[in-house]
């Protein structure tokens, strides 16, 4: 996230020391109770394969939109 390649949902005692020197900036949301409903697209190059963790990760991911998943 510092390099600048994404977003993520942090636990505040860990990110806060980074938004308070600036590497980090918080985006609040609206509608944030129990959760985000939001698109989410994954990139990764072709050239570097994803690994096993990462593939699992984009299968969860993708599951989670399909009809019955509970999305």
């Amino acid at each position: 996230i510092e390099a600048g390649l994404g977003w993520g949902w942090q636990p505040r005692a860990l990110v806060q020391p980074r938004i308070e020197a600036g590497s980090l900036v918080e985006m609040p949301f609206d509608n944030l109770s129990n959760g985000v409903a939001l698109w989410v697209d994954v990139v990764w190059s072709k050239e570097r394969p994803l690994g096993l963790g990462a593939r699992r990760f984009v299968q969860l991911i993708a599951q989670q939109g399909r009809p019955g998943s509970g999305a």
